[in-house]
């Protein structure tokens, strides 16, 4: 399965990133793709990970969050996942 998470920011320390990172891993060894769309990625990549970082704009954190949201969603209609699985409200 061609599989897509997808996370604001990823940094090792935090639960939801340790949270996202095992079940990616374990993913990843059951033979999945694995493509991770994100803002910021802080620390090694495992490999196998496809990592999309894109930059987003905006004046606050909404506006921010607004436009990562906006670029997801075109992300996900120019590419086909079987499955897509979001760490943060989107």
């Amino acid at each position: 399965m061609r599989l897509l998470f997808c996370l604001y920011k990823y940094f090792p320390y935090g639960g939801l990133q340790r949270d996202f990172k095992n079940i990616a891993i374990e993913s990843l060894k059951r033979r999945h793709d694995i493509n991770v769309f994100t803002t910021k990625w802080v620390g090694d990549v495992p490999e196998g990970f496809k990592l999309q970082l894109i930059k987003v704009k905006g004046l606050t954190n909404h506006g921010r969050c607004l436009d990562f949201s906006k670029r997801l969603t075109e992300f996900i209609k120019s590419n086909r996942f079987d499955m897509i699985i979001g760490f943060n409200k989107i």
